[in-house]
């Protein structure tokens, strides 16, 4: 049973992997233009700033960075394993996480969630700084020779440079995600199977029929 269990999480994080894999691909021109448009002094808008990078620097351009956000996968595989871990510590019998066995609430997994993202956020931040490089306007180089030139003349700090902010936004947002995900999920396991296994347990309770030693009396 374990087996199984074990081959249907590797089977779950492949397939999720794939879907990443294609997600990344299919809205990095997004991505793009949006980064574009942070760096650009001017007041440009989307549509000006997509027809400009077509016309100047062609069409695959649109897909600059994206072997960044392809490295980027690894953050949230990095994510979602911590907070399986911590997932099943929370729900051991034999574990005590963060208050009583007896006393698990939502603000546990918010709480596994948030440290799952802390963890895998700061772990693999340096993508972040490497896939804004990558798109900037007029850029040129591989995510090698960026990667090269950052820790020569600019020193491994800078592979973190903006973590806290990137940090302070998405470590309460996960959070909360999570708890909303476990607490929606909690919910219809309740309507849909724990209230109506009750309620067929009192409807068999209430027909079944009286012994004969009863109705003889």
């Amino acid at each position: 049973m374990g087996n199984e269990m074990g081959l249907g999480k590797k089977k779950s994080f492949g397939e999720g992997d794939g879907i990443a894999l294609v997600t990344a691909t299919a809205i990095n021109p997004i991505w793009l233009v949006k980064t574009r448009l942070q760096l650009s002094p001017a007041h440009v808008r989307a549509f000006e700033c997509t027809r400009r990078i077509r016309r100047e620097e062609g069409i695959l351009s649109f897909w600059r960075g994206v072997t960044g956000s392809y490295i980027g996968i690894t953050e949230t595989m990095l994510q979602f394993m911590i907070y399986e871990f911590l997932r099943d510590k929370i729900q051991d019998p034999s574990v005590t996480f963060i208050g009583k066995q007896d006393g698990q609430n939502i603000w546990q997994f918010m709480l596994a969630g948030g440290t799952a993202k802390l963890v895998a956020g700061f772990t693999c931040y340096p993508h972040e700084v490497i896939r804004t490089r990558l798109r900037e306007e007029g850029s040129t180089n591989r995510l090698r020779d960026i990667l090269r030139h950052i820790l020569r003349h600019e020193g491994w700090q800078t592979l973190w440079h903006g973590v806290l902010l990137q940090l302070v936004r998405s470590v309460p947002n996960t959070a909360f995600t999570i708890g909303t995900y476990e607490l929606v999920v909690y919910s219809l396991h309740w309507a849909l199977f724990t209230r109506n296994s009750s309620n067929n347990s009192a409807t068999t309770t209430l027909k079944t029929p009286q012994p004969p030693a009863a109705a003889a009396c």
